[in-house]
């Protein structure tokens, strides 16, 4: 698999969809290769159909240091055609800006090329 993602607002944002119990859902989290976690709200687990208590309880912590609580949900995240179990938090606050789509079960499938200056990036997978 190759594809190319231009980025969207001057950022490497990544169009992702991820599986539920109501069904395929769409976002567009921005990369971050500093983030171990993909990073969403309690409002998209709610999108999502999740049960908010059904998630394994967490810490995490911001670039700044800072701790939040989050929810850990294992779903099917799928880059293009690529489907990735994957390891999604979500928190309940709004300390992030954006979904972030972290390293942790990304990078590890992926050969990724971010091209700042001419703003695009490039998934192949291994």
């Amino acid at each position: 698999m190759f594809c190319r993602f231009p980025y969207f607002k001057e950022r490497p944002h990544i169009p992702i969809t991820i599986d539920s119990v109501v069904g395929r859902k769409r976002f567009l989290p921005l990369l971050d290769s500093g983030a171990d976690f993909c990073v969403f709200y309690k409002t998209d687990a709610f999108r999502l159909g999740l049960d908010w208590r059904e998630g394994k309880a967490m810490k995490l912590s911001n670039a700044d240091g800072t701790d939040f609580s989050a929810r850990e949900f294992i779903l099917d995240l799928t880059v293009e055609d690529h489907v990735l179990k994957t390891r999604i938090c979500f928190i309940d606050s709004n300390r992030i800006g954006t979904p972030l789509l972290g390293h942790l079960n990304i990078f590890e499938k992926f050969k990724i090329l971010v091209n700042e200056k001419e703003k695009y990036v490039e998934f192949k997978s291994h």
